[in-house]
Formats: C-alpha cells, sequence, structure tokens
C-alpha cells in the first residue's frame, strides 16, 4: 500500500485477498446479537482499518447493475481470470463498487476508480455477497 500526495490511499489486490476467507455455510448458526454468521473475524486486523478510507484501487470491472446504458455497481476484481469463464474467485478477490452517475463499460483492460472504501460482510437476501466495497467518485487515470 501506499499513500499519495492527493490524500488516496493506494491499495492492491495483493493485500486485499492476502488471506483465506471461508464462507460461512447457509446454515451457520448466527452470530452476536442474533446477526447471520458473516465471517467478519476473518478479515485481518490491517485491512479492517481502511475501512472508510479514500482509496485508489485497479483491476478489471465484470458489470452487475445498469441504468440508462451505463454501468452503475460492478465487480472490480484483480485480474480476467477469476471471471465467469475461468476460475471461481474468493470474496475477497473482489470490490463491489457503486457508482451512481454510471460509467461506460470497459471490458479485458484495467481499470482505476477512487472513492470511499468499506471493509464488512454485504449481506443479500441472507446472502453474503462481498467484503469489500467501493462508494466510487469515479475512474480516472491516476498520475504516477
Amino acid at each position: 500500500m501506499l499513500f499519495r500526495s492527493n490524500g488516496f490511499l493506494k491499495l492492491d489486490f495483493y493485500w486485499l485477498s492476502s488471506y483465506d476467507f471461508v464462507r460461512p455455510a447457509p446454515d451457520a448458526p448466527p452470530g452476536p446479537g442474533g446477526k447471520p454468521a458473516t465471517g467478519e473475524e476473518q478479515i485481518p486486523p490491517a485491512i479492517k482499518k481502511w475501512d472508510g478510507a479514500k482509496v485508489i484501487l485497479t483491476g478489471f470491472m465484470l458489470p452487475t447493475n445498469f441504468s440508462e446504458g451505463k454501468t452503475t455497481e460492478f465487480l472490480l476484481m484483480a485480474n480476467l481470470m477469476l471471471c465467469c469463464y475461468a476460475t471461481v474467485p474468493k470474496i475477497n478477490d473482489w470490490v463491489l463498487v457503486r457508482l451512481p452517475a454510471g460509467t461506460d463499460v470497459v471490458q479485458d483492460q484495467p481499470i482505476t476508480f477512487r472513492g470511499k472504501f468499506h471493509v464488512g460482510a454485504q449481506i443479500d437476501d441472507g446472502i453474503l455477497t462481498a467484503v469489500y466495497e467501493m462508494d466510487a467518485d469515479g475512474p480516472g487515470k491516476i498520475e504516477e
């Protein structure tokens, strides 16, 4: 990881996927407070401290939601081999990115996004769908 002069933390999938995350079974007993088991205790403290940070992250886009011809939600993945055509990715191999204004789909080439990073279980309809999320400000080429 690298702190940038513009106030953004440059993250890398090397760190985000550096540990094994085992998804809790759908019928796993509830965690504290009766909440569904999330597996959040598996996320290393060094990564949890990035929750809420302004970050820059580069990866490959896999669109999941569209509005008016633009993608507004997508998975940002470390590489193309983590797509539906190759290896099934671990849940910590992607970041669920939301971009309300939307952006053009960019496939088969790396793209950089900046925004607010979130670390923690995202549960949709009782299913763990992500452990990392980003509220993106937008795409952009980051000057080195």
